[in-house]
């Protein structure tokens, strides 16, 4: 019973590893062909700040 539950437990463990790398790689992937949006996106709000400060 208990190497039952273990293997399940092993099972879960692996999934989750899984699950986190492939979440760290979209994420990556994301940022990656999204990175002119983010530039973009960065100068927008800085320009803004410049407009607060007049």
């Amino acid at each position: 019973m208990e190497s039952g539950k273990d293997f399940i437990f092993i099972r879960i463990l692996n999934l989750l590893i899984k699950l986190k790398a492939w979440s760290c790689n979209a994420g990556f992937a994301f940022i990656f062909l999204h990175r002119i949006h983010i530039i973009e996106l960065v100068t927008l709000l800085s320009n803004s700040e410049f407009k607060r400060e007049d």
